[in-house]
């Protein structure tokens, strides 16, 4: 999905999905049945308004299995700013994990080290969970 947006949307909607103006900034499109019925009318026809093409059709190009690769990407965007408080934790996490790789351990082998870093993450998860409740 992040390499489908990269290539294929960035331009125009941003970079990680942050717009910059040019076009809207697609991590608010409503995570909803609505939301997804407005997202494949667009990724598949496109959109002009007064004759002009403002976003052209991928739906050929790139079809159904990227479309929804770019939606899960897009969804998994945060609001700017969002996981600035969570930030020291979260890349303790990646470290640790990549530490873990570097040593060819499985997830059998950290299990008990990877019990409380699930943990963390599940409560910084449900902070979003609550938030857009």
């Amino acid at each position: 999905g992040a390499s489908g947006f990269n290539q294929n949307c960035a331009r125009c909607h941003g970079l990680e999905a942050v717009s910059g103006g040019t076009a809207p900034d697609v991590r608010f499109i409503e995570a909803n049945a609505e939301g997804d019925a407005w997202y494949v009318e667009r990724f598949t026809l496109g959109y002009a308004q007064n004759g002009v093409t403002k976003m052209p059709a991928f739906g050929e190009l790139l079809g159904q299995e990227a479309a929804w690769a770019i939606r899960t990407y897009i969804e998994t965007r945060p609001d700017e700013g969002a996981l600035d408080e969570h930030q020291t934790e979260l890349q303790a996490a990646k470290s640790k994990i990549a530490e873990f790789l570097a040593q060819n351990k499985t997830p059998a082998d950290v299990d008990g080290e990877l019990k409380p870093m699930r943990e963390a993450m599940a409560a910084i998860a449900a902070c979003f969970s609550a938030a857009l409740s």
